[in-house]
């Protein structure tokens, strides 16, 4: 048990070493009380498993395996699994049909404008990903501006 400590305290400081921090900023980085960073690099307690949580959240591109076990190499390389996707190559399509009587005129327009409903749509999500269902829409506008709307 002594030694397997030994070396997880020995990941921990090569963290330190990669992140280019001493062992007060990388306990404030990973919201680790100082001391207890402190116990653990001296030998005096192992890390917790909230402490190694910490760690790994705080430090996305580290290897959680590698952490824990020292097996593999200490940077998470990059899978396409693990990567989001804005825009999957089979996005849902969504029709937004709307029957003619509800859509409305602009006041001072003869054009026609076509109301969304955004219950509709996430109506139709939901069916094709049962069980999942929208939470928030971000738009983007040209001017670098955004809007999120959260339901």
């Amino acid at each position: 048990m002594y030694i397997i400590h030994r070396d997880m305290k020995d990941r921990i400081r090569q963290i330190m070493d990669y992140e280019g921090l001493n062992a007060a900023q990388f306990s404030k980085k990973v919201q680790i009380n100082g001391s207890a960073l402190s116990h653990i690099l001296n030998d005096r307690n192992m890390p917790s498993t909230a402490a190694l949580v910490k760690i790994a959240s705080a430090c996305p591109e580290i290897d959680i395996r590698w952490l824990l076990t020292g097996q593999g190499a200490m940077l998470r390389t990059a899978s396409a699994a693990d990567e989001p996707v804005l825009f999957p190559e089979n996005p849902v399509s969504v029709s937004l049909a709307v029957p003619e009587e509800e859509y409305a005129t602009e006041k001072g327009s003869k054009k026609s404008v076509r109301h969304k409903k955004v219950n509709d749509v996430q109506e139709f999500v939901q069916d094709k990903r049962a069980g999942m269902h929208i939470t928030k829409i971000v738009v983007f506008y040209s001017d670098n501006t955004f809007e999120e709307f959260i339901h």
